[in-house]
C-alpha cells in the first residue's frame, strides 16, 4: 500500500512538473502548401515539444468504371510532432533567446506534386502526377525564437524540410487500371518522393501566444 501511494505521489509531481512548464500556442506560416499552421510549444528538459497542424484541401483522383479519370477536391492535413533542444540562450537584448535545433516525424494525407517511374509494357516510363495521397516522413528543424519580457507574445523563424514518401493513385493509370471483382475499375497506388517537403527550407515566421 506504501509502495502504491509513493508511485502515485511521484507520478503526480511529475505531472504537476510537467504542467508548470512553460508552453506557447499560435500560427505558424510556412511555404509548404502556403497555408498556416496551427502551432503548440511545451517546453520540457533542456528543451521543447513541439506540434505543427496544417489544414487544407486537395485533389482527389477516382475512375469512373470505365477508366476514365475525374477529380474532386479533399480534406487533407499533415501532423509534424518534433522535439527541438536550446542550444544557445544568447543575451542580445530584454527579453529570452532561443537558437535551436532538433528533429521528428511528420504524417498525414496531403496534396502533393510527384515524379514517378513505372514499368509500361516492359517500357520504362517517367511521369509527373498530381494528388491528395498518405505523406510519410522525417523532419529536421532549426530556428531562433524570441520572448518579449512585458507581453506573453513569441516570435521565431525556423526552417523544417520534410524528407518522406507520398503514396497517391496513379493520375496516369490508362495501361494499369485494375479491374475489381464487380467489374468496376480502379487505378493503382503509386508511391513517390514527398515534393512539397522540400519547401521546409524556406524559413517560416510564428507568432504564439506564450503562457
Amino acid at each position: 500500500m506504501k509502495r502504491l501511494f509513493l508511485v502515485l505521489v511521484l507520478l503526480a509531481s511529475g505531472f504537476a512538473a510537467a504542467v508548470a512548464q512553460p508552453r506557447a500556442i499560435g500560427i505558424r506560416e510556412s511555404w509548404q502548401h502556403f497555408l498556416p499552421e496551427i502551432s503548440y510549444q511545451h517546453y520540457l528538459g533542456p528543451g521543447f515539444l513541439q506540434g505543427d497542424l496544417q489544414l487544407s484541401w486537395g485533389r482527389v483522383l477516382n475512375y469512373d468504371a470505365d477508366g476514365f479519370r475525374r477529380s474532386h477536391t479533399g480534406f487533407a492535413f499533415l501532423l509534424t510532432p518534433t522535439y527541438n533542444y536550446i542550444f544557445i540562450q544568447p543575451q542580445w537584448t530584454r527579453g529570452t533567446w532561443d537558437i535551436y535545433a532538433g528533429g521528428g516525424l511528420s504524417i498525414g494525407r496531403m496534396y502533393d506534386e510527384g515524379s514517378y517511374i513505372y514499368d509500361a509494357y516492359g517500357d520504362i516510363r517517367y511521369t509527373r502526377r498530381q494528388s491528395l495521397g498518405f505523406t510519410f516522413g522525417a523532419a529536421l528543424t532549426a530556428g531562433l525564437a524570441y520572448r518579449f519580457v512585458k507581453v506573453p507574445i513569441q516570435l521565431s523563424a525556423d526552417i523544417r524540410p520534410i524528407f518522406g514518401v507520398h503514396m497517391c493513385e496513379d493520375a496516369y493509370a490508362t495501361h494499369f487500371v485494375r479491374e475489381r471483382l464487380d467489374g468496376s475499375q480502379v487505378a493503382p497506388t503509386v508511391a513517390g518522393f514527398y515534393r512539397n517537403g522540400m519547401w521546409g527550407f524556406l524559413p517560416a515566421i510564428s507568432v504564439r501566444y506564450a503562457f
